[in-house]
């Protein structure tokens, strides 16, 4: 079969978008209309005389706001008519209004609902990844979240060099900037281009085993409360973050055992698998490369990174403290007979949002169980200066939030608002799910 190409030609008047005024050059008619929005300017251009001007625009300031998959979910069931639950009438009507306020308040350029790597996972894992995939990515706009390690990476080097300094108990000053991807604080373009990507059964096996199994420890792990006996959250707490250090040094160790029977075999036999680093081994190997960087020595420095990672400073983490809470007060309950049912497969994902998300978002909502455990102290003291929790418990609660942010605009904000994207331009993407 020949070879064929095809030519695509774009017109630059194709770029040119409403709403449009008339041209302060050649006094063309509704010809003036927008052409790029930046961070704090917008430019628009003539379609006639293609004469381009820049207008400013006032600096931003988004609430970001992490939406659990469980919200998204049902979001996405409310409004696609090909949903089976849909079909039989068994969706809730509160879930339309939640994504009515959720969209108006991002067209208004008011909020985000940055997605993560969870929402990725779970919605592969679903049945549902491309319908679940539309709306999460709708309500972030292309702002995501990074990767969970490399947010908790980024806490924990900060404090081993504050530790270094003498200062074991650092403040941490959370900026959502730091931690996505995008400028989140900026205009939105019209247009939002995403790309899904087909995935392989071989990688949805792999993240469904791999679940599977930790939901299989967090059972065995539960078990093990249960037969401690009622003990103070405390004691928990303390074997919690203790852990944290300990199970990182025990894992390099593992590693590093593994390569040298390898190596003592007559023939060489490891697969390449074999000797690719464990996430422990790659974290200590940062630890270290920072003090070789200051002119340690590999003995020394590998030394001191022991001897933090065995420091009770450790649990002034926030990542890490809050995380071990979360845990302890699990099992407490285990431990005090007051649960019994096993953890679900979605605990410990939720923990790992909740503990890396939760200082820089301005609200969340997340799971009841997960909430209920932030309203107990000492989790409540610990996030209380953090963001504004909310479940299905309270999900009135959440619309009365939202509400309050729309209340807040500024005229002068609305009027730019319809300047930029037109009369209209807040009302939402109900259509979102229709076929064209």
């Amino acid at each position: 079969m020949a070879n064929t190409q095809k030519e695509i030609i774009f017109d630059p008047k194709d770029f040119i978008n409403p709403p449009y005024w008339n041209c302060p050059k050649c006094q063309a008619h509704g010809s003036f209309g927008v052409l790029s929005i930046g961070v704090l300017s917008y430019r628009r251009r003539c379609k006639s005389c293609l004469f381009s001007e820049t207008y400013s625009l006032p600096q931003l300031n988004k609430k970001v706001i992490y939406l659990d998959q469980m919200a998204v979910s049902e979001m996405m069931k409310a409004l696609n008519s090909g949903n089976k639950a849909n079909k039989e009438g068994k969706v809730d009507p509160y879930w339309k209004i939640l994504f009515e306020k959720l969209e108006t308040l991002s067209k208004l350029q008011l909020i985000v609902c940055p997605d993560s790597e969870f929402h990725n996972r779970e919605s592969t894992l679903s049945g549902f990844k491309e319908d679940l995939e539309k709306m999460y990515k709708l309500l972030s706009g292309g702002i995501h979240f990074r990767m969970k390690n490399q947010i908790t990476e980024s806490q924990l080097f900060f404090h081993f060099e504050q530790w270094l300094s003498g200062n074991d108990n650092p403040d941490f000053h959370f900026n959502a900037a730091d931690v996505v991807d995008g400028e989140y604080n900026k205009w939105d373009e019209k247009i939002f281009i995403t790309v899904t990507l087909p995935i392989q059964d071989e990688h949805v096996k792999l993240l469904r085993d791999s679940r599977d199994e930790t939901s299989q420890q967090l059972w065995a792990l539960a078990d093990y409360w249960k037969s401690q006996g009622e003990r103070k959250l405390n004691d928990f707490y303390e074997t919690e973050w203790s852990s944290f250090g300990k199970t990182h040094l025990e894992r390099y160790y593992q590693n590093y055992r593994r390569l040298q029977e390898i190596e003592n075999l007559p023939e060489a036999k490891g697969s390449f698998e074999d000797y690719l680093p464990n996430e422990s081994v790659t974290l200590i190997n940062k630890l270290i490369l920072i003090l070789k960087l200051k002119g340690w020595d590999e003995t020394r420095a590998t030394q001191k990174v022991i001897e933090y990672l065995n420091s009770p400073s450790l649990k002034n983490i926030p990542f890490l403290k809050i995380s071990s809470f979360l845990y302890a007060t699990l099992a407490r309950k285990f431990s005090s007979g007051g649960r019994n049912k096993p953890p679900g497969q979605g605990t410990i994902t939720d923990f790992n949002i909740i503990s890396t998300y939760i200082p820089y978002c301005d609200a969340m909502f997340i799971d009841n169980e997960c909430h209920s455990y932030l309203q107990e102290n000492p989790l409540k003291v610990e996030v209380q200066n953090m963001a504004k929790t909310f479940s299905k418990n309270n999900r009135e609660e959440f619309l009365v939030y939202l509400d309050q942010i729309k209340s807040e605009i500024p005229v002068e904000h609305y009027e730019k608002v319809k300047e930029v994207y037109g009369e209209g331009w807040e009302h939402p993407y109900f259509e979102i799910f229709e076929k064209n």
